[in-house]
């Protein structure tokens, strides 16, 4: 057994948010691809799913993320202050 032998046993996987991502992408996909019949249908679930799955990773990373952040350090910075009335 090599001394990297262990690296080959690795398990990858997908983490909970990978699969919140891809259920919220084949959710709406299958429902709008639902009013198509034939190949367009399949072909619909797959373009679908992708751009659903990364409209919901933008909206969640780089929209609500961020905003929670910032509402985050803007109630942080007002408790650190001492201007308040009943201050001494």
């Amino acid at each position: 057994m090599s001394p990297s032998s262990h690296h080959r046993h690795a398990k990858a996987g997908f983490t909970l948010t990978d699969l919140l991502v891809v259920i919220s992408g084949v959710g709406p996909a299958l429902w709008v691809s639902s009013y198509f019949h034939g190949p367009w249908r399949t072909a619909l679930v797959y373009v679908l799913t992708l751009v659903f799955g990364i409209g919901f990773w933008c909206f969640l990373f780089l929209w609500l993320l961020p905003l929670i952040e910032r509402h985050r350090k803007k109630a942080d910075a007002h408790s650190d202050d001492d201007n308040r009335p009943d201050a001494a």
